[in-house]
């Protein structure tokens, strides 16, 4: 079992009652030597939650399948899709109400899930470059904006999106490989050009 950091052990504190659902998901990992950078990740996300909020509970769920349901809708014009949000909202109870930290309400099996996806999508060819501290900068993060709610947002985006990386990669890689050069104070490569 690895030894727990400072940040890990407070926010396992800040949890209260749902600290065994974080716990779950520290010994999911711990259990096979093969999840030890799965592990290390999954520390990475329980360290950092304390301080973020989700809206949470059956109501925002009720407000998104409303909202979900009219943007399936193939319009080409917007007014009607504006007035439908409108009337949603006016339905609905203001959301302000329903704010919870995450590290209190979040599940096991949610970020079981979304590490474990995280982790498929570092191994796809637009990601498998990125170091494991960009890794847990940029893919690992299991929402994108404050007061998301803990859904399975990425589920969607992977097929919609799953071919749209692997072009911009053929493109982008030549491009920015000609742009990389080091910085002549430091000698860090970056991706500005300096002057």
């Amino acid at each position: 079992m690895s030894r727990r950091s400072a940040e890990v052990i407070e926010a396992l504190e800040l949890a209260g009652r749902n600290r065994s659902e974080l716990e779950r998901v520290l010994d999911h990992y711990a259990a096979c030597e093969a999840d030890s950078l799965k592990l290390r990740a999954a520390e990475f996300l329980i360290a950092n939650m304390p301080g973020h909020q989700c809206i949470y509970g059956p109501e925002v769920d009720s407000f998104f399948c409303e909202i979900d349901s009219l943007l399936d809708c193939e319009v080409s014009d917007s007014y009607p899709i504006v007035v439908g949000l409108n009337e949603i909202a006016d339905r609905h109870a203001p959301l302000e109400s329903v704010i919870r930290n995450d590290i209190e309400v979040i599940t096991a099996d949610y970020l079981i899930h979304h590490i474990d996806r995280a982790f498929r999508l570092w191994e796809s060819p637009w990601a498998d470059y990125l170091t494991f501290d960009r890794f847990c900068a940029w893919l690992l993060p299991y929402k994108v904006a404050e007061f998301q709610p803990l859904d399975y947002w990425c589920d969607s985006l992977g097929c919609r999106f799953s071919e749209q990386p692997r072009r911009m990669m053929r493109t982008a890689i030549p491009l920015i490989t000609g742009l990389c050069k080091s910085c002549p104070k430091c000698g860090r490569v970056s991706g500005l050009t300096y002057r």
